[in-house]
């Protein structure tokens, strides 16, 4: 997967910075598979990060499929927020994710506005979780009415 190194947008910049998060979802959900699967039920979904003791706010989590069929599989996603919480998106908002196995990835860009445009800025954890092969992070979701993550603690 290419890694994205600056993207500039002109104009507002919290709308900026919203484009810059969504855009890097595009990107991540897209790559490696040309095909999926028809819609998959979901089950609600919720965890908590923390990095070097503090909630990293804003990064983006993106859950991938383990197993044979895992290129066919949607990719749940989230955005960390102000108490370090997320809840996971597959097809609607915070909607949860399909029963499996998943190895995660976890981005945190902080997007820096000059002179009118954002600079999506370098990833402020270390690469290693940027690669669900790498990063050791691995969780399951079940069919249950609310699946509570364990916490995850990110290190240096």
């Amino acid at each position: 997967m290419s890694r994205v190194r600056h993207l500039r947008l002109r104009g507002n910049g919290r709308a900026a910075a919203s484009l810059t998060t969504i855009a890097l979802f595009a990107m991540v959900a897209g790559s490696g598979c040309s095909k999926v699967a028809p819609r998959i039920e979901t089950y609600p979904t919720e965890g908590k990060i923390v990095f070097q003791g503090k909630p990293p706010v804003g990064a983006n989590l993106v859950l991938h499929p383990v197993g044979e069929d895992a290129a066919k599989l949607p990719r749940p996603q989230a955005v960390v927020e102000k108490d370090g919480t997320f809840k996971l998106t597959t097809y609607e908002k915070q909607d949860g994710a399909p029963v499996g196995k998943y190895k995660v990835s976890i981005y945190w860009y902080k997007p820096t506005t000059k002179n009118g445009e954002v600079d999506l800025g370098k990833n402020l954890l270390p690469e290693v979780y940027a690669d669900p092969a790498k990063s050791g992070l691995e969780v399951e979701v079940t069919a249950s009415a609310i699946n509570q993550l364990k916490p995850m603690t990110l290190k240096r």
